[in-house]
């Protein structure tokens, strides 16, 4: 595990960056599991560690990658731990 911490400015440079080289690889069916309002760890209940937790000011993002280095998922949180957008970009189905 690798850990980055940085100088913030606003919210465009994350104050904590944890790289995670063990985590999880996510599909398109991995994607239809998070809904908004679940909190954090059943996020990861729900679908593993993700590879990189990126923490700013006013929320923080969950990375994952997709099985085979195929497509990604992003899970972003408000600073109470609740989802607030799922982004899924090219994920296997």
């Amino acid at each position: 595990m690798l850990i980055f911490v940085t100088k913030m400015i606003g919210d465009r440079v994350p104050w904590y960056k944890d790289v995670n080289n063990n985590s999880a690889a996510v599909s398109y069916n991995h994607y239809l599991k998070i809904k908004k309002g679940m909190p954090a760890n059943q996020v990861k209940a729900a679908i593993g560690q993700p590879h990189v937790i990126e923490k700013y000011k006013s929320y923080s993002v969950y990375d994952y990658t997709g099985y085979g280095g195929e497509g990604s998922l992003r899970v972003i949180f408000e600073p109470n731990g609740t989802v607030t957008d799922v982004v899924e970009d090219g994920l296997p189905r």
